[in-house]
């Protein structure tokens, strides 16, 4: 069972406790002996203080350029999740704490986009489950180029529980899992059904769900489509 308290909405990084103080912005590295803190370019700075003091419709590029932070132009956003793309530089710090330092950093933009637009987009515990199940399918990929048949299971799970109410936090949630659907597809990890959307072991030539391998003739509900 999560408890709340793993839920904390304080800033993790004091530099940044209200928006008005955002012409400077600071990730500090947990685990650096010399305390050293690197900056956020001045541009994305300029972008993450209009996203919280414009008062207009938020849009999905605008979260979304806050969950990238020193990458505001990585095409393949669902990296924007592990903590080698997402802080500039290298960190002594262990994958689970540099992990653990993110997603205060993803909560507190949550926060932050929610009392800017006084709208609540999300739960935050769905949010937070989110992010970690999107990051372990991401860090598969990374680390092995691929992932097995055995995650699909999951991969399909996960699937089900994106499909969410259409916002610009949900929205920009499911940038980051489509930009990782992109790459199971392109690594050959998976295909995916053309009628009901499911994952399936890779094959060449497979478009479909079929009555023999999946128990589901979605193949014979595609040609009857064509007719």
């Amino acid at each position: 069972m999560i408890s709340d308290h793993h839920f904390s909405y304080s800033n993790p990084y004091p530099c940044a406790a209200h928006a008005s103080q955002l012409t400077f912005f600071e990730i500090g590295y947990a685990g650096k002996t010399d305390h050293a803190r690197d900056k956020i370019p001045a541009k994305i700075v300029r972008e993450l203080t209009r996203l919280l003091k414009d008062k207009g419709p938020l849009d999905k590029d605008r979260v979304l350029l806050l969950f990238r932070l020193y990458h505001p132009k990585l095409k393949a956003i669902h990296k924007a999740l592990l903590p080698a793309y997402a802080f500039k530089g290298s960190s002594a710090a262990s994958y689970s704490r540099l992990c653990a330092d993110l997603d205060k950093y993803f909560l507190w933009c949550l926060k932050k986009v929610t009392v800017a637009t006084a709208t609540v987009y999300i739960d935050k515990i769905q949010f937070f489950q989110l992010i970690r199940r999107l990051r372990a399918f991401a860090r598969k990929l990374d680390e092995t180029g691929s992932l097995k048949h055995e995650d699909l299971g999951s991969l399909n799970a996960l699937r089900l529980d994106m499909l969410l109410p259409v916002n610009p936090v949900t929205e920009a949630l499911a940038g980051m899992y489509e930009s990782l659907i992109a790459e199971v597809i392109a690594t050959r990890s998976a295909v995916q059904c053309g009628v009901c959307g499911r994952f399936l072991p890779y094959r060449s030539r497979k478009k479909y769900c079929s009555l023999a391998a999946e128990g589901r003739d979605c193949g014979k509900k595609a040609r009857r489509k064509k007719h």
